[in-house]
């Protein structure tokens, strides 16, 4: 996997590294890694309305895997 961190690289396929995600699996942004980020997770991948910040896995895509990560997050 190639992060573009710089935006330098023209190819299309590349994914851009966001370093705004300033809390991994803060996703409703409360200081805070519990259910309710789970509960935020599922929702955007049911209707298709994720943040940059829900990709978990930095795969590019919103899925399943992004569920498990911040699952295994919280509870170790």
């Amino acid at each position: 996997m190639i992060y573009d961190l710089d935006g330098s690289i023209s190819d299309i396929g590349a994914l851009k590294f966001n370093l705004n995600c300033s809390n991994f699996g803060d996703l409703n942004y409360d200081n805070d890694i519990n259910v309710l980020d789970i509960i935020n997770l599922v929702n955007c991948i049911l209707y298709e309305e994720c943040n940059v910040c829900s990709d978990l896995n930095y795969d590019g895509i919103y899925n399943l895997l992004d569920i498990i990560n911040l699952v295994n997050f919280i509870l170790n």
